[in-house]
């Protein structure tokens, strides 16, 4: 049996009908959250610290370094985090989804947050690689999303028309390891097609370790990088060590042999040898400097285009949103059986048209409020610390349960867009009420959790 709500027609996912209701309730919200939007718009660095402690601990062994200049190599990471922390649903974690942070290179994750902090496994990267090649988007242990595998360029430029996606390995999984200790010379193209060509023996790359359980061998610049050693990050001090604790941490086990391939890099076509793991793909391009040789893949930048169907975050002078953490829908605490659906509520307490996008697993849905009569643009020396009225203009609508970005603009010229990300769990209804108010250099919004 559906609840009931009192406040009128609810929105079936995916429809975007513009129904305009009236909320018959007194609304009791909290101040959550004051974004600055406008002609003092809000500045978002591109690459953004790590704010989890564990993810930033993580973060600090082995990037920390390369951010001081006290090294040159690979970023294992990435410069910093382009998502804030945020939760995706995973079945086995204890409450249904898992906290994670998207780096360029990877995605950190803590599946068990009740296991060993202390533990080189508390924070684990993503199985992200695997999912682009396989197309299965994993939601928990044996549970899966097909999405198809994903045609993005696994290396090199992201324009480059010819060059190997991750859809190209997809076949290529199941294909028996080269000989140990044979110089690679085989090739792939985009299409999946193999050749071999000699010329390739000059760079020296052989079959090396033998990896069992996924029948698989590395190649030896791969196998050489993942045991070396360096200048890491322990304790707030740098020291040198294995760059990884286990061989295997940041990459998981391979999954395709290495094979090499023209790509483009920044306008100019190499030869580049590359190999797919569960976690990473490790690239060698013999041209670089030899810091540069060997190089982590941008997984994560790659995965969360492909998961999110949206694009990383960036700053709002090249065109991206407004302001990259939102905070999190009021959410009720009682027992809903809603279909398994999760609802949300938007509320327009501004004299301006307010859409909101939620873009996810389930699709894009896109919803414009229509403004409440006689709101106003709050001065900011006495605006409301809730919604000012219980007369506000508001959309109830279904979503089904994932992570999503959320994203939200007014029709106010004046106005920067926002956006969060926001995991929706199933049965849960969420509430949020917009309001806009003028800074004396600038317009600002805010957004206000409502409780019954």
């Amino acid at each position: 049996m559906r609840m009931k709500h009192s406040r009128g027609q609810r929105l079936n996912t995916g429809q975007a009908r513009a129904t305009q209701h009236r909320l018959r309730r007194p609304l009791l919200g909290a101040l959550a959250l004051v974004l600055v939007l406008g002609a003092l718009p809000f500045q978002m660095a591109t690459a953004l610290s790590p704010q989890a402690e564990p993810f930033q601990r993580t973060w600090q062994r082995t990037d920390l370094p390369l951010a001081q200049g006290a090294v040159t190599r690979t970023w294992m990471w990435g410069p910093g985090a382009f998502t804030s922390t945020m939760e995706e649903l995973y079945v086995e974690a204890p409450s249904g989804a898992r906290v994670v942070q998207y780096f360029e290179k990877s995605r950190m994750e803590i599946t068990n947050p009740a296991g060993d902090p202390n533990s080189i496994w508390y924070v684990t990267n993503g199985l992200i690689a695997k999912e682009l090649v396989t197309g299965m988007m994993q939601m928990g242990d044996n549970d899966f999303e097909n999405l198809g595998p994903a045609q993005v360029n696994v290396a090199g430029d992201a324009d480059d028309p010819t060059g190997p996606t991750y859809a190209t390995f997809n076949a290529m999984q199941t294909m028996a390891p080269f000989p140990a200790g044979s110089t690679l010379t085989e090739t792939v193209n985009r299409n999946g097609g193999t050749a071999n060509d000699p010329s390739y023996a000059q760079y020296g790359a052989t079959a090396a370790e033998y990896v069992p359980e996924t029948n698989h061998r590395v190649a030896s610049p791969f196998w050489a990088f993942m045991n070396s050693s360096g200048l890491v990050n322990e304790g707030g001090v740098n020291v040198n060590a294995n760059l990884f604790q286990s061989p295997y941490y940041a990459t998981g086990f391979p999954i395709t042999e290495a094979y090499w391939s023209t790509v483009r890099v920044g306008g100019t076509a190499k030869p580049v040898l590359m190999q797919v793991f569960e976690r990473r793909v490790l690239t060698y391009t013999p041209s670089n400097a030899p810091e540069w040789r060997v190089e982590m893949g941008n997984v994560g930048q790659h995965y969360f285009r492909w998961r999110y169907n949206t694009d990383i975050p960036q700053d709002p002078a090249s065109g991206g949103f407004g302001n990259h953490d939102a905070g999190v829908p009021f959410l009720y605490d009682w027992p809903l059986d809603l279909d398994g659906v999760a609802v949300m509520s938007v509320y327009n307490d501004s004299p301006y048209t307010l859409t909101a996008t939620f873009t996810g697993v389930g699709g894009t849905f896109t919803y414009a409020i229509p403004p409440t009569p006689g709101a106003v643009v709050y001065p900011y020396a006495n605006h409301p610390d809730m919604c000012s009225t219980s007369e506000l203009t508001y959309w109830d609508f279904d979503l089904p349960p994932g992570t999503y970005t959320a994203q939200f603009s007014w029709s106010d010229p004046s106005s920067d867009p926002s956006w969060a990300y926001w995991t929706l769990v199933p049965n849960s209804w969420h509430d949020m009420c917009w309001s806009i108010y003028q800074h004396a250099l600038s317009t600002s919004a805010e957004r206000h959790a409502l409780n019954e």
